[in-house]
């Protein structure tokens, strides 16, 4: 009987005190310093702030909406740890980045902890360069790019869980902000600077075993580092299995040459033409030496043997009778969803393919070939992926999707 009586009793009483948590605290705040620092607006620092940021932060930070930095309700975090808002980062004098001096960005970036004192641990990036971290000042505080223009958006407040709150009162902790001089490795250095690129992009932080026991000051410390593992969610909620990255002949990537590694990150192509989908970005700002100094580093990692379950696609069934069931099969078979959403509003929003491509064929070229059309697109290529015959149905769903939005 009394057995009976904990086993329904703990329970109740977890949840009562997770909800009297909820209720009495609130995420902590912090000091937030401000580092005596000016950024120079310098060619070289606005051309590698654009692609630091657009590797960085755009996944985050781009509302598909405004096409801008604005900030976005972020739907691939777990329910558990409650409904997450990214800040709007563009220029916007109040509710952007004109809030903030260069040395207070500085100490974002570095430690987690922005100007009111709270923190944002997914935003410290501590092992990132002095040169990189000026250049990410100075792209989104000077640069004339519309991602960055200022944007009248105000960015809601993230609402943590009761879960989440204890997380940052007892496990979570602001990064330290470096107390010397961090240099960028030469590219000369193949293997330095790919450990370099996969500390500041967070390759780790998704293919280790969990994004809960990352290490951010000791990133190689961090469990199953690099070799997978990790569960995240895409934007229609299902379950995406992060695979292993080492060379382990078996369960890793030992079989990938150096070309088909670069075409991967950088086109989101796998061998044997599978697309590699959100959450994973597409990374094409990265020049192909960066790339391949990645796959230089990875090469020096240990084989760890961790066989992860594959992510799948649905076999599309043609009916010819119905187009649009069909271009919704398509749709789902070539991970469509994973950036657009199931409802074509996701990482990119399909509202606007009606203006932006007013007949199929311009459509269809676009498909194909996004960097021809729009240079700079993070769009992997479809043109020798998806068969010809499951176009006509594709198209006709994209834009049946585009059209229910508006």
């Amino acid at each position: 009987m009394f057995t009976r009586f904990l086993k329904r009793a703990i329970p109740f009483g977890l949840t009562a005190f997770a909800c009297c948590f909820s209720i009495s605290c609130s995420v902590p705040r912090y000091s937030a310093e401000t580092i005596p620092l000016q950024v120079q607006a310098t060619e070289p620092f606005l051309a590698r702030g654009k692609a630091l940021v657009t590797m960085m932060c755009a996944d985050c930070h781009t509302n598909p909406v405004t096409g801008q930095l604005s900030g976005k309700q972020l739907a691939d975090v777990p329910k558990i740890m409650g409904t997450l808002y990214s800040k709007n980062i563009t220029q916007h004098p109040h509710n952007g980045t004109g809030t903030y001096t260069d040395g207070q960005l500085a100490y974002l970036l570095r430690t987690g902890i922005n100007h009111r004192g709270y923190l944002s641990p997914i935003m410290a990036k501590p092992g990132i360069s002095d040169q990189d971290l000026q250049a990410i000042i100075a792209y989104l505080k000077h640069s004339p790019d519309k991602m960055v223009q200022a944007a009248d958006v105000e960015s809601p407040e993230s609402r943590y869980s009761a879960p989440a709150k204890m997380a940052f009162r007892f496990k979570i902790r602001p990064s330290p902000y470096p107390t010397q001089a961090i240099a960028t490795p030469s590219l000369t250095d193949k293997v330095a600077y790919g450990k370099y690129m996969v500390r500041i992009l967070g390759c780790y932080e998704c293919h280790s075993k969990s994004m809960v026991s990352i290490n951010k000051e000791e990133p190689e410390q961090s469990k199953g580092y690099m070799s997978g593992g990790a569960k995240l969610k895409s934007l229609d909620g299902k379950t995406v299995h992060v695979p292993n990255l080492t060379m382990d002949k078996e369960t890793g990537i030992s079989s990938w040459t150096e070309g088909e590694f670069i075409k991967a990150i950088r086109e989101s192509t796998a061998p044997g033409n599978r697309i590699i989908t959100f959450p994973m970005p597409n990374y094409n700002a990265l020049s192909i030496e960066e790339a391949g100094a990645i796959y230089a580093y990875i090469q020096t990692l240990p084989a760890v043997r961790n066989k992860v379950k594959r992510n799948t696609m649905p076999v599309t069934k043609v009916n010819t009778t119905d187009i649009l069931a069909t271009g919704k099969q398509v749709y789902a078979r070539y991970g469509c969803q994973a950036c657009h959403g199931e409802d074509g509003i996701g990482v990119a929003d399909l509202r606007k393919a009606h203006a932006d491509f007013p007949d199929d064929a311009s459509l269809e070229a676009f498909i194909k070939n996004p960097g021809s059309v729009h240079p700079g697109t993070r769009m992997p290529a479809f043109g020798n992926i998806i068969l010809q015959e499951e176009f006509k149905p594709l198209l006709a769903y994209v834009r049946w999707l585009g059209a229910r939005q508006k």
